[in-house]
This record gives C-alpha cells, sequence and structure tokens, in this order.
C-alpha cells in the first residue's frame, strides 16, 4: 500500500471551528442522505456509503474531517474538488452528483458508490500476469486521458486512487479522488504566508513537483508510470524511508528497470523501455500525453506477442515470484480487453484510428463520427463493451470541443454517438445514464449494441 497523500504547508490563520461532532451511520445530511458506513478515510476527509432518498440509490459522500471545519480555504477546496471532477465524463472517472455545506460548516461531496477494492489493494494481494497488468493500466490512460482533454491535472495519480471492479465478468478501473486536481496551467492552492506548497503521494510524485514546480499533465504521466511499474513489480521504484527522502530520490535517483527489480518474473525489454520513458525526470520527455503513451505500451505489447507466437496459451507472460512458484498454477484472465495480442484486433483498431486521424485533419464531423462509431462496434462484438463505450466518450469529447474548422454538421454527428453511447449505458445495465444521454439528443436510442 502508499503512503498517504501528503502536503507540505504551514497553517496560519483562523484555527477553525474545533470540536464539531463526527457524523455517524444512521445520520441525515441535508435532509436528503441517509450515511450507512464508512467506507473510506483519508488525511482530510472520510468517506461515508449513503442512501439518497428521493432517488433510492446508494452513493459515496466524501466528509471533511469534523478538527478540520473552518480551516481556512478547505471548504473552498472541496467545492473546486467537486466542480473539476464533475466536468470530467468518461467511464473511468469518478461521476459527481452535488456537493454543499452542513450548517455547522461541513463541506460535503455526493458521488457515485463504487463497490470494488483499490487498484492498490489488488497488487499487494495478487499477482499480477501481464496482460492483465496492461489492461487495468490501459483504462487508467484512458481515465487521464479524458481528465487532460478539459484541461484538468489529476494530481494525485497513485494506485489507491483507482477503484477495481467487476462489470459483466471484466475488471473495469475508475479514477477517484480530485482533492489536489487543478486547471492546466493554474497555480496550486494559494500559498499560506507566502510558503512553497508541495502536493502530492511521495511514492508517486514527479520529480518537478518534489522539486516545488506546479503539477503538469507530465506529472501525472509520471505517477501513471510509477503505477505500472507497481504492477510489474509489486512495488513502486522509491520507497521506504520518510517522505522527503523518498522526494529526494524521486529527483536524483536513477530508476532501475522493472525487469532488474525482478527477474523473476521476466518482464521483456519492451516494456521496460516504456516505463522508463514515462518516468524520465524530465517532464518533456515522457510521452506527449496518455494516448500516445497508451499506443507505445500497446506497440510494445504488440512486439512481445509476435515474438512468442510460440508460447503456450496457458503460460502466463509474467512468472510467478519463486515464493509462488511451489502453488498451483494460476489460470490466465479471460478478460473482455486483454493486451489486444490477436493481430485481427489490432489491425481492425489501428485502421480505424487512422481514418479517425486523416477526418480529424480535414474537419470532416461526419466521417469523425463514422470512424468511432466503427471502432466501438468491433470492440462491442469482441465483448468490450467498456472500452466501446470511453471510445465513444472520447468521439463526443472530440466533436464538441470547438476551435476547429468544421466541414458538415457537428451536432448531427455528435447526436449519432450520444445515441450509441446511450444504447451501450443500457446495455451494462445503467438505464439512468441511457435516458440521461438519450434525452440529451431529445430522441430514444432507435438501436442497441449486442454484446453476444
Amino acid at each position: 500500500m502508499s503512503s498517504p497523500t501528503v502536503v507540505e504547508r504551514t497553517v496560519v490563520g483562523s484555527p477553525g471551528c474545533r470540536g464539531q461532532p463526527a457524523l455517524n451511520p444512521g445520520d441525515v445530511i441535508d435532509g436528503r442522505y441517509v450515511l450507512r458506513e464508512r467506507i473510506g478515510q483519508g488525511g482530510m476527509g472520510g468517506v461515508f456509503l449513503a442512501d439518497q432518498l428521493a432517488l433510492d440509490r446508494r452513493v459515496a459522500i466524501k466528509l471533511l474531517q469534523p478538527e478540520l471545519v473552518g480551516v481556512p480555504d478547505l471548504a473552498r477546496r472541496m467545492h473546486e474538488e467537486a466542480t473539476l471532477a464533475s466536468h470530467v465524463r468518461s467511464p473511468y472517472c469518478v461521476e459527481v452528483f452535488d456537493c454543499g455545506v452542513l450548517p455547522d460548516g461541513t463541506p460535503y461531496i455526493v458521488m457515485e458508490y463504487i463497490p470494488g477494492r483499490s487498484l492498490g489493494r489488488v497488487i499487494a494481494d495478487e499477482v499480477m500476469p501481464l496482460e492483465r497488468a496492461l489492461d487495468l493500466f490501459e483504462q487508467i490512460l484512458s481515465a487521464l486521458a479524458a481528465t487532460h482533454r478539459n484541461g484538468i491535472v489529476h494530481g494525485d495519480v497513485k494506485s489507491d486512487n483507482f477503484l477495481v471492479e467487476r462489470v459483466n465478468d471484466t475488471e473495469h478501473v475508475t479514477m477517484i479522488d480530485f482533492g489536489l486536481a487543478q486547471t492546466t496551467g493554474a497555480c496550486s492552492d494559494a500559498d499560506f504566508a507566502g510558503e512553497l506548497t508541495i502536493s502530492g503521494t511521495p511514492e508517486y510524485m514527479a520529480p518537478e513537483v518534489a522539486a516545488g514546480d506546479h503539477p503538469l499533465p507530465a506529472s501525472d504521466l509520471y505517477g501513471a508510470g510509477v503505477i505500472l511499474y507497481e504492477l510489474l513489480t509489486g512495488t513502486t521504484p522509491f520507497r521506504g524511508g520518510t517522505a522527503i527522502e523518498i522526494m529526494l530520490r524521486q529527483v536524483r535517483e536513477p530508476v532501475i528497470p522493472p525487469s532488474e527489480c525482478r527477474p523473476d518474473r521476466g518482464i521483456p525489454p519492451e516494456i521496460d523501455r516504456v516505463v522508463l520513458e514515462a518516468l524520465d525526470k524530465r517532464p518533456d520527455a515522457r510521452f506527449a500525453d496518455a494516448t500516445a503513451f497508451a499506443s507505445e505500451l500497446r506497440a510494445a505489447a504488440g512486439a512481445l506477442c509476435k515474438s512468442r507466437r510460440q508460447t503456450s496459451p496457458d503460460e502466463e507472460v509474467l512468472q510467478p515470484s519463486r515464493a509462488e512458484a511451489g502453488s498451483a498454477p494460476r489460470p490466465r484472465p479471460q478478460l473482455a480487453r486483454a493486451s489486444d495480442c490477436t493481430g485481427a484486433m489490432r489491425t481492425d483498431t489501428e485502421v480505424f484510428r487512422h481514418a479517425i486521424a486523416g477526418a480529424l485533419q480535414r474537419g470532416d464531423v461526419t466521417a469523425i463520427a463514422d470512424g468511432y462509431l466503427a471502432l466501438a462496434n468491433a470492440l462491442v462484438e469482441r465483448r468490450q463493451v467498456v472500452r466501446a463505450m470511453a471510445e465513444l466518450q472520447e468521439g463526443i469529447d472530440v466533436l464538441t470541443a470547438g476551435g476547429a474548422p468544421r466541414a458538415n454538421d457537428t451536432s448531427r454527428s455528435t447526436d449519432r454517438l450520444v445515441v450509441a453511447l446511450a444504447a451501450l449505458y443500457d446495455e451494462v445495465g445503467d438505464p439512468r445514464h441511457a435516458r440521461r444521454l438519450a434525452a440529451s439528443t431529445d430522441r430514444r436510442p432507435t438501436w442497441t449494441y449486442t454484446a453476444g
């Protein structure tokens, strides 16, 4: 498990309203939400499972710690967290429903409830085969791509801030906790008395952030690189010691390649290269964005698959550690999105992506929509419904971003993607999202995907 998020600062001014009574299961929030049980705890807030009475659904509610109520800027910061998170629409990012402040000054955020385990716990509990690691990690990059497209830096990318749940017999990853998020290019929280503020988790903190610079999208990609390292080896590159010692090592020490850290796991050099590029000390030497990161990782995995065509289909690419070698062999996970190693899958998706790229250059929104719909269809045919949803959402984001010359009608093409995404939400058992999306186009879904 990773160390907790660290915010190095000196708080001055009003000590706030100390001694606020703690909230407990059974308490009613704002007359609308009934707390059920505490399901999470952080340095500044706790998270409760709750019932939203009006809609008869389970939600998660984040509440500021009672002893911190009234501390300058914390209520504002929680409101900013809710606002920024609500701007990101992605199947891989937590959805925020509501936020507010209780009469005693306690701020709260209402979010979707995700009944999963943290990725950090999954890594700690289980041996991670390469295919499974790449499948989970690709979803992490999808979450970051959506966040960065909306001009937001997450600021605390670590394995404990991703939840893993099972959806339709596949593993689905959701990014949570936008508590340190900020808009791209913005300064960090207002410094107290002009002092330096460094926020993040030392084991995942990019060197430039540890050195006192403001976080960048590249800083999030560094954190993602640490997670990939952790998925492959079971540990982060720099751990052990105080927070300051770890931060200094992030800035000064080279990263040991994953294959050298865990020679028993047979990590190939192609994957080493991708990890080390993500963990370069220089932000501008890392991947240009999350999409480029994912592309390079897929290429590395594809090269690996080609070189191992004779490998038995029941053999795991990452071998268990020596301590686990005597245990019964673990079957290869049958994941709907497991590493895209089949030639047909890779060929199809690359063709569609090339078509989308060409349409983007021409500003042809009809062709852009056609490309995303074809890509989503190919994914659904392979039972990769969640990934298809992410691609459709990306297409919607691209078409609604504005700023580029358009060769034809944007709203009609966007509606086609929205209707398709609504149908998939209905397919995975989320009619609320389906109805909301369909209503946004003033029409009902006229067709559905068949997941097989």
